[in-house]
């Protein structure tokens, strides 16, 4: 089959070269019998032949065009189904596929043991919960499953590393509650000043307005504020999910380690071994726990399954358009694509970390901790790897993730402590104790209402 192919494309190339070149119809190769016999078997074979070689729909260009939009057709029906095939069993049974997404989180955390707890249930000095025994969940190693449970005295470290984790996560989540809604009152200001500037009401300070910096701005100006109303539609949706209770997962993986699932919404995953390496009082892990909610604020963890979904569908596109010369071409060209996008990957993630090691701080701030402490967070992080590298310091890499220990807590000693400590002190922090900033104020009953 596929040499019959090629032998009429062979032949419709010499038909098509006859008709430009005339001086070669005389030669005996060539002959104006030849010459019909070729077009009479492209015809009878199905090859539409036409004189006029200048058609668009004979370049090549063209049909690489067309090859290409075939195969982003297929991704994007491909994808559909798959989304819709994903929502389906989620509504089908919510509690069973969430169970396993955790049980899977779990095994991946390598952890023999854990505790799940409430980030505003009630605690006494005890360190009890509402006088019930405190109790942890271990694995079942023939089941891989987390469903016994075990008793166990208030002085266990899971349980003193999750009150520890619960005092300071709730104060960090008042606070991004009322930075959600600093961002949804400044988005609505925004785009009401841009209204009356495109109504053209007559109004001169209608401008001002418009590229007025209000209080709020003034601590924030790093981050870029969208007037889209997907940006406004996407804080509503974090003020939504801030004001609903959290929970605390806490392991006894003794990697200094805390993270966030984007398919386990309010929960924040948190390692016995970062209070034990990284985090020694409770500023030090307001830092890191606020870095955590920044990543759900910042929507990075969706950002970034757009990103591969995107570099998914690229990938398809280019494999369209190659022309692959064997197996060993095909592997190698997939393998420099992989590699290109594990370079990219590791570059936004690391700027990714960045943004949320400000965002992260900024809360910790308004939640009244010492911003100084981000800074002793990486020197720790710091020390840790030189200790687990027999003193030798870690060595840069452009796969990296997350940005060197030492150039975070640069970052944040250098561009972020000037702001956050005049913050710390407008806050009137050190005669407040336990409470959080609120000089932007809470819910109004206007934005109550609209929420």
């Amino acid at each position: 089959m596929i040499r019959s192919i090629l032998a009429i494309k062979t032949k419709a190339y010499i038909f098509q070269t006859l008709e430009t070149n005339p001086r070669l119809q005389g030669h005996h190769f060539f002959t104006t019998e030849t010459t019909k016999t070729i077009k009479e078997n492209i015809f009878r074979r199905g090859i539409n032949y036409t004189k006029d070689g200048k058609r668009i729909w004979n370049k090549r260009w063209f049909r690489k065009i067309v090859r290409v939009g075939r195969v982003l057709g297929l991704c994007a029906a491909v994808w559909a189904g798959g989304y819709q095939l994903g929502t389906l069993s989620v509504a089908q049974d919510p509690q069973t596929f969430y169970r396993n997404l955790m049980r899977q989180t779990l095994l991946n955390c390598e952890c023999n043991s854990v505790v799940e707890i409430n980030e505003s249930e009630p605690l006494v000095s005890s360190l009890y919960v509402n006088g019930r025994t405190p109790t942890i969940v271990l694995k079942d190693e023939q089941t891989q499953t987390y469903s016994k449970v075990m008793a166990t005295h208030p002085g266990h470290p899971m349980w003193v590393s999750a009150i520890h984790s619960q005092r300071v996560f709730h104060r960090i989540k008042e606070a991004a509650h009322d930075f959600a809604v600093g961002m949804i009152e400044e988005i609505k200001r925004k785009q009401s000043a841009a209204e009356r500037e495109g109504n053209g009401d007559g109004d001169v300070n209608v401008n001002e307005e418009v590229n007025h910096v209000s209080e709020f701005g003034k601590h924030i100006e790093w981050l870029s504020i969208d007037t889209h109303e997907a940006e406004l539609e996407h804080w509503l949706l974090m003020e939504r999910q801030l004001r609903d209770d959290w929970k605390l997962v806490i392991t006894d993986n003794l990697v200094p380690n805390a993270f966030v699932n984007a398919m386990l919404p309010r929960r924040v995953f948190i390692n016995v071994g970062l209070l034990n390496h990284f985090c020694k009082n409770d500023d030090q892990l307001a830092a890191v726990l606020g870095h955590e909610l920044s990543h759900v604020l910042l929507s990075h963890s969706e950002n970034q399954m757009y990103v591969n979904l995107a570099q998914n569908a690229l990938v398809a596109a280019l494999v369209s358009m190659l022309d692959f010369t064997g197996l060993f071409g095909f592997l190698f060209e997939l393998g420099a694509f992989s590699n290109i996008f594990t370079y990219t990957n590791a570059a936004f993630s690391r700027a990714d970390e960045t943004a949320a090691d400000h965002l992260g701080e900024y809360l910790a701030t308004m939640a009244c901790f010492k911003p100084e402490a981000a800074v002793d967070v990486w020197e720790n992080a710091e020390a840790f790897e030189l200790l687990m590298n027999d003193g030798e310091a870690r060595k840069e890499s452009l796969l990296d993730s997350h940005p060197m220990s030492t150039d975070r807590a640069t970052y944040m000693e250098d561009i972020c402590l000037p702001v956050l400590v005049k913050l710390y002190q407008d806050c009137n922090c050190k005669n407040k104790g336990n409470e959080h900033c609120v000089g932007w104020g809470r819910v109004t009953q206007e934005l109550e209402s609209g929420l």
